[in-house]
C-alpha cells in the first residue's frame, strides 16, 4: 500500500475542489457523487444565525441531503425566539400540528434539498 506525501494529498484534494466547482458550475452536481449521497447536518453551519440563509448556504454548495437540527426547525416554523420567550416557546410547541412542520419541508424542497432526518437537541 502507498503511502501520500502532503504534497500529493493537497494536489489530489485541490483537484478534487475543482471537479466539484466545475461541476457545480455546469448544473451537472447532484446529490449523489460517484454512488455517495452528499449532505450536511444543519449544525455545520451554526455560524449563520439565520435558518433560511443556512438552506440557501447549502443548496450554493449543491448539497442535496440535509439533516435538521430541531432548532434550525423550529426556527423555520416560526418559533418565538430569545432567552425571555421560554413560556411561550412551551406554548408555540403545544400548539403546532403538522400543518406547522409543512413549511419546513416546504423550505427545503424549494431549495432543492432533501430533508432526510431530524436530530433533535434537548438542550436547545
Amino acid at each position: 500500500m502507498s503511502t501520500l506525501n502532503r504534497r500529493e494529498f493537497s494536489l489530489g484534494l485541490l483537484a478534487a475542489a475543482a471537479t466539484w466547482r466545475t461541476a457545480q458550475a455546469a448544473g451537472a452536481l447532484s446529490a449523489t457523487i460517484g454512488g455517495v449521497r452528499v449532505g450536511a447536518i444543519t449544525y455545520s453551519f451554526r455560524a449563520i444565525s439565520d435558518a433560511r440563509t443556512i438552506v440557501q448556504t447549502m443548496a450554493s454548495m449543491g448539497l442535496g441531503s440535509a439533516e435538521l437540527m430541531s432548532n434550525h426547525a423550529e426556527a423555520l416554523a416560526g418559533a418565538p425566539v430569545g432567552a425571555d420567550k421560554i413560556d411561550a416557546l412551551r406554548a408555540w410547541r403545544k400548539e403546532t400540528t403538522p400543518a406547522t412542520w409543512a413549511t419546513v419541508r416546504r423550505v427545503f424542497s424549494e431549495a432543492g434539498i432533501e430533508l432526510r432526518s431530524l436530530c433533535y437537541n434537548m438542550n436547545v
